[in-house]
């Protein structure tokens, strides 16, 4: 009404009025436009890396161009789109292999050896965990957390230590958007103005890149948390294309003042891979689709004095698991020679189709099974990394700083009834978000866990499929047949733990697809296998899964001329073509 009565006052007020509008739309156009041509522009650059690359003849280097678009880095992905907006990122996606080849493969060659020092089974000797928790699973996954509005102080507890460590790497990346209507709305306003505002991207110049195409182009920087293993990759005194600016001196004071998310206020996400209300179902299918040797381990009760298998129907003594896997792991040949002969699990029969029922299962179809529904076979949970402790200088980017308690964690994954975790970190990072090794052994261990020790390069993948495989039967053997559930965790929990997470779900027979019939499988057919796969993963847990273009190749890179595959669907697809023939 009082635009009416503005309007009526005469045609200087009406004026007024078009005038401010017609400026307001200017400067949206304007700055829509801005974006568009950066938008453009990215892409153009895009196009010269990938012919530039192309041109190198690097079978590996295009390759994994080829799965660039797979990650959720890439800056045309479902995360970037809804983090950005409609024309996605600003910067131009490359894989950090191909912006630093020296020195990622120097870092990979770390991660070969961590592989064969670092991967390894603890089994606990102190408490047996009772395989009924406190709560049911379903309980815990339908229980929302408690709104706090109050902002929380830090722990009195919380050490100098922990503020050191976390002054030095603080996380840029905002959490993902909602998927709204009016978010959406808004979003391309929103990118407009924070283009504005940011800083300048790093320089690209990878070796790559011919003379011809050698021109400067703005491609997204290594992340924080990438950063440290590739300063610990390069010779001393080398410089990297990205580097994290030291933030200023700060105090213990310095943090009361903020907004704390710790284990209390917010308790730790824990996103399971198959939704509750359809586990008693799919454990009736798998069940019984599975072979006599598999069948029995469904029946058996997970106890401390409960045999453990690592290879079919043959059991040892628990206290022994640990050994024979550490063998496995110096010597991968065994665990292909066994499964080429029928003694050790490639996967279990594909009789589910998990996809279809997380589709049908909607956002909110978290409902909780009936009570006296039992479980056959356990569930694979991610969350980010317990204790976990960053951004402690203050929030960054909107994103609040954290600071949880190592023990409330874990207590919590008791709760949800796991029996079992795999760490995905190694010492030296566990250290940095608060959490060091010496600590988060003795706490896993005072609350009866097993822990599998499976360290791999931030962003990265493992480099030996037959060695990740013998452990990835060794937790479907041991756990998830056995109705115990294995809670898999990184840093975020969406990356490495994903990784884990697409392998679990390939391994366990929940993706449907056409039966192999040839030595090397058909692009299409393995390439299918992975959409499916972490389609499945980012629905269930973030559209983040699966950050980088090297994670996704190690699902799914057929390689020809290669006698074992190094990607693990076509290892997995390889293994069971070459026992077939044996057994003809």
């Amino acid at each position: 009404m009082e635009t009416l009565a503005a309007a009526a006052n005469g045609p200087q007020g009406g004026t007024s009025t078009m005038c401010q509008t017609s400026g307001s739309y200017t400067s949206d156009t304007s700055q829509t436009t801005a974006v568009a041509r950066a938008a453009i522009e990215r892409d153009r650059l895009a196009i010269d890396a990938y012919y530039a690359i192309l041109r190198s003849g690097r079978g590996e280097w295009i390759e994994l161009m080829h799965y660039a678009p797979l990650a959720s880095q890439h800056h045309m992905s479902a995360y970037s789109l809804l983090k950005y907006g409609i024309l996605g990122a600003p910067y131009a996606y490359v894989p950090l292999s191909l912006q630093q080849p020296v020195v990622i493969e120097a870092m990979l060659g770390r991660q070969r050896n961590c592989e064969r020092r670092d991967w390894c089974m603890r089994i606990c000797k102190s408490i047996e965990v009772q395989r009924k928790c406190t709560c049911s699973t379903s309980e815990c996954f339908c229980q929302p957390n408690k709104p706090h509005d109050a902002p929380q102080d830090l722990p009195q507890g919380l050490s100098a230590q922990h503020i050191a460590l976390n002054t030095a790497r603080r996380s840029r990346q905002p959490e993902p958007l909602g998927t709204s209507t009016g978010i959406l709305k808004d979003e391309l306003r929103t990118t407009v103005q924070a283009t504005l505002h940011r800083a300048p991207p790093t320089e690209y110049a990878a070796p790559v890149l011919s003379k011809e195409t050698s021109a400067p182009a703005w491609i997204a920087p290594p992340s924080p948390q990438a950063m440290p293993a590739l300063g610990a990759a390069l010779p001393p005194g080398t410089p990297l294309t990205a580097a994290v600016a030291a933030p200023p001196p700060t105090t213990a004071a310095t943090f009361t003042a903020h907004a704390v998310k710790t284990s209390t206020s917010h308790p730790i996400n824990i996103s399971p891979i198959i939704p509750s209300h359809a586990i008693a179902s799919i454990s009736k299918t798998v069940v019984e689709a599975l072979p006599p040797p598999l069948a029995q381990l469904s029946q058996e009760e997970l106890s401390h004095e409960a045999p453990a298998y690592m290879v079919n129907g043959v059991q040892i003594p628990r206290n022994e698991v640990a050994r024979h896997i550490e063998a496995l792991l110096a010597d991968p040949t065994m665990h292909l020679h066994g499964q080429l002969h029928g003694e050790q699990l490639i996967r279990l029969p594909p009789v589910v189709d998990l996809g279809r029922i997380v589709d049908e299962s909607g956002a909110s179809g978290e409902s909780p099974p009936p009570a006296h529904a039992a479980s056959s076979i356990g569930n694979l949970l991610l969350s980010s990394c317990p204790g976990k402790k960053v951004r402690l200088d203050g929030p960054m980017h909107g994103r609040a700083t954290v600071c949880r308690d190592l023990r409330a964690d874990l207590e919590r994954f008791r709760q949800m009834g796991v029996r079992a975790i795999v760490c995905c970190l190694d010492d030296a990072e566990l250290k940095t978000l608060g959490s060091p090794y010496s600590e988060y052994e003795r706490e896993v261990e005072s609350l009866g866990f097993d822990l599998f020790r499976l360290p791999i390069a931030e962003g990265f993948a493992p480099t030996d499929a037959a060695r990740f495989d013998s452990l990835m039967s060794a937790i479907v053997f041991n756990y998830s047949l056995r109705g115990a559930s294995v809670l898999v965790h990184c840093r975020g929990g969406v990356g490495r733990a994903g990784l884990v997470a697409c392998a679990w779900i390939f391994k366990m027979g929940l993706v449907s697809h056409v039966p192999n019939t040839s030595p090397v499988p058909r692009t299409s057919d393995v390439l299918d296998i992975v959409l499916r796969l972490i389609d499945i993963v980012r629905k269930r847990r973030s559209p983040k899964a699966i950050e980088t273009a090297e994670q996704a190749r190690f699902l799914g890179d057929v390689r020809i001329f290669h006698e074992i595959a190094d990607q693990y669907v076509t290892f997995i697809l390889q293994q069971e073509y070459a026992r077939k023939c044996v057994a003809n």
